[in-house]
C-alpha cells in the first residue's frame, strides 16, 4: 500500500510509492537497485493553518455571529422614533400619467418632483455567495484575498464591497408615526392598482396576482370588518403598492403627497401589528416590501401546454419554471450545504455530474422556441408572431429571457464549485485536470452570455432591468475573473475582460432620471465592483509580462 509520505525517489519522479512491508525499500527503489530514502525536508506553507487553527477561527466566526445577532435583537426590541427605517423599498416602475383628477392632498408631508432625496439608507445586497474556490482555497476568504494579491501583484479592495455575505440585518431604530396614516379615498387607490397592473413592471416582475388584488382592495375599504387580522393587513398591502408608484410617478397627479418612505413606514408598521397572522394580504405586502421575487410559483399546466406545442402561447402565468427551481434548491443543497465540505472530491465530481444530467435533461424537455442554450450571440431572436398585442410580447420575452437567465445562472452554480479539487501546492492530476477544466469552461460560457443578455434587455426593460442586472452581473463576473487571473493573457483573456468591462456601458443606459438614490448608488456599486475586477486582470496580465509570475496558476513548474 501507499505510504503516507512518498520516498525521495519516488516523490522526485512523481510516481506512486508502494511499500508492502514497512521497512522495506519501495518496489521502485528495489526494482532499481536504489536506496529507498525518506531524507528530503518538507518545506512547511506558512499560509496552511493546522486543524487548532481552523478550530480556534471558527469559534471565533461562532461568537462574532452570536454577539451580531443579539445585537440585532436588541435593536428590533428597543423601537424608537426618529430613527432611519431599515426596510429596503422595492424596484422602481414607469407609470403613465392618471387621469384622475386632483384630489386634495392627504398628508402634510410633500416632495418636490424635481428634487432627489438623499440616500438615507442601504438596500439589500445582492447575494453572490461564498462557494468560489481555487484548489481548496476559498476565493473570498482571508487566504483568498493573498491569493488574488499575489497573482495580481496588486492590493485587493473587494472587501471593501457590500455583495458577498448574507444581507446584513439594519442597524438602527424604526421610524414609525404616532398617529396612523388615512388610505386614500379608494378612487386614488384603485387606480392606483390598475397603474401597476397595466405597467411594465407587472410584467417583469409578476409576484401579484389581479384578481386575489381586488378582494384586497375590498378588505382594506370595508368598514363592517372588524377583525385586525382581516383589514390591516389589506391596507398594509395597499400602502405598499402606493410606495412603488409615487416613487416614479408625480404623486400630486394622484391626488396626494405622501412620499415613499412614509408609504413603506405605515405599511411596515400595520405589518407589524398583525405579526404572526398569516393571511394572503400580509404575503402580498411583505413581497411587495421586500421585492422578492424568488419564490414564485408557476402553473403547471401552462408548463405542459408550451412543452407539447411547438408555436408559442402567451405566457399567463409566472415566467418562472419550478423544475428549474427544485434543481437550483438540489444544486444549493448538495453542493453548498455545511456536508459539502466533507465531500470526497470523486464524490464532488459525481455530485456535479448528476446535477448536470438533470439540468440538461429540463432543458431537453423544454419546447423548441423556448428552450435555453449556453451559448447566447450578441442579439436575442425571439421568433414571436405578429399577432400577439404589445403586452403578450412583452410577456413572452420575458418568460424566455427569465428562463434562459436562470438556466445559465444554474450552470455557474453547478459548476464553479469543481475548482474545490486540488491542492494550492500540487500540480493536478491529468485525469481530473481536464475534468476540472471542462466545468469551469462551461461555467465561463455560461457568464459570457449572461453579460451579452444584459446588454439587450436594458433597452427593452428599462429601469426595471436595474433590479436583473444587479442580480445576475457579479454572479456571471466571478467565473470570468478567475479565469482571466489563472491564464492573463491571451485572445481568450482578451475577450472576456472586454465583456467584464462592457459593465459599465451597460449600467449607464439604465435610465436613472426617476430612480431614487438608493437605487442609483447600488447599481453604482455594482459597476464599480466588476470594474475592480478588470482592474486586478490588467495587472495579472501585465505582472505576467514583467515575468514576475508564471503564465498559468493552475500548473506548477518545478
Amino acid at each position: 500500500m501507499p505510504p503516507r509520505r512518498a520516498c525521495d525517489t519516488c516523490y522526485k519522479r512523481k510516481i506512486q510509492c508502494l511499500i508492502k512491508t514497512q521497512g522495506d525499500p519501495c518496489d521502485w527503489c528495489d526494482s532499481q537497485g536504489l536506496t529507498c530514502t525518506f531524507d528530503r525536508v518538507i518545506q512547511k506553507d506558512p499560509n496552511k493553518r493546522t486543524t487548532s487553527d481552523v478550530v480556534q477561527e471558527l469559534s471565533r466566526r461562532v461568537e462574532s455571529l452570536e454577539e451580531a445577532l443579539q445585537t440585532a435583537l436588541t435593536n428590533s426590541t428597543n423601537l424608537s422614533v426618529g430613527g432611519p427605517s431599515p426596510w429596503s423599498e422595492p424596484t422602481s416602475l414607469r407609470f403613465a400619467s392618471s387621469p384622475i383628477t386632483r384630489q386634495p392632498v392627504i398628508s402634510p408631508i410633500g416632495v418636490s418632483p424635481s428634487t432627489r432625496p438623499k440616500a438615507v439608507y442601504r438596500l439589500c445586497r445582492c447575494h453572490i455567495g461564498t462557494n468560489w474556490y481555487f484548489k481548496g482555497i476559498g476565493i473570498l476568504s482571508d487566504r483568498g484575498w493573498q491569493w488574488i494579491s499575489d497573482g495580481a501583484g496588486e492590493r485587493v479592495f473587494l472587501e471593501n464591497f457590500d455583495i458577498f455575505g448574507n444581507p446584513a440585518p439594519p442597524l438602527g431604530s424604526v421610524s414609525f408615526s404616532e398617529t396612523p396614516r388615512v388610505l386614500p379615498p379608494r378612487a386614488i387607490c384603485a387606480h392606483v392598482v390598475e397603474l401597476f397592473f397595466k405597467s411594465k413592471t407587472a410584467v417583469i416582475f409578476p409576484f401579484l396576482e389581479r384578481g386575489l388584488f381586488e378582494g384586497t382592495l375590498s378588505r382594506a375599504f370595508d368598514e363592517g370588518v372588524g377583525d385586525l387580522g382581516r383589514r390591516a393587513p389589506a391596507e398594509a398591502c395597499l400602502w405598499a403598492m402606493i410606495a412603488l408608484v409615487v416613487r416614479t410617478v408625480d404623486a400630486q397627479h394622484l391626488g396626494v403627497s405622501f412620499v415613499s418612505r412614509d408609504c413603506v413606514t405605515e405599511a411596515s408598521r400595520l405589518l407589524r401589528v398583525v405579526s404572526g397572522i398569516t393571511s394572503l394580504d400580509s404575503l402580498q405586502g411583505t413581497l411587495l416590501l421586500a421585492d422578492d421575487t424568488s419564490g414564485q410559483v408557476k402553473k403547471p399546466e401552462d408548463n405542459v401546454v408550451k412543452q407539447q406545442s411547438a408555436s408559442p402561447a402567451p405566457v399567463a402565468c409566472l415566467p418562472r419554471d419550478t423544475d428549474l427551481a427544485r434543481i437550483k434548491e438540489n444544486a444549493s443543497n448538495i453542493l453548498c450545504s455545511p456536508r459539502a465540505f466533507k465531500y470526497t472530491e470523486g464524490e464532488l465530481l459525481a455530485h456535479v455530474r448528476q446535477l448536470d444530467d438533470e439540468l440538461e435533461e429540463w432543458r431537453l424537455s423544454i419546447s423548441a422556441s423556448y428552450r435555453p442554450r449556453l451559448s447566447i450571440s450578441s442579439d436575442l431572436v425571439f421568433g414571436l408572431p405578429a399577432s400577439l398585442s404589445e403586452r403578450d410580447r412583452m410577456k413572452e420575452r420575458t418568460y424566455f429571457i427569465n428562463l434562459q437567465l436562470d438556466y445559465l445562472f444554474t450552470i455557474i452554480n453547478i459548476h464553479t464549485l469543481v475548482r474545490k479539487c486540488g491542492d494550492l501546492e500540487e500540480n493536478l492530476p491529468d485525469d481530473l485536470h481536464s475534468v476540472v477544466h471542462s466545468s469551469a469552461d462551461l461555467s465561463i460560457e455560461a457568464s459570457r452570455s449572461i453579460f451579452r443578455i444584459l446588454d439587450q434587455i436594458v433597452e427593452l426593460w428599462e429601469e426595471d432591468a436595474l433590479w436583473i442586472v444587479s442580480h445576475y452581473a457579479p454572479m456571471a463576473a466571478m467565473p470570468l475573473f478567475m479565469n482571466i487571473l489563472i491564464h492573463p493573457l491571451g485572445s481568450s483573456a482578451d475577450n472576456d475582460l472586454h465583456i467584464l468591462s462592457s459593465i459599465s456601458k451597460i449600467t449607464r443606459k439604465i435610465p436613472s432620471d426617476r430612480l431614487p438614490m438608493e437605487e442609483i448608488e447600488h447599481i453604482q456599486e455594482i459597476s464599480e465592483f466588476v470594474m475592480e475586477l478588470v482592474r486586478l486582470s490588467h495587472s495579472a496580465a501585465w505582472k505576467v509580462k514583467r515575468g514576475e509570475r508564471e503564465h498559468d496558476l493552475d500548473i506548477i513548474h518545478t
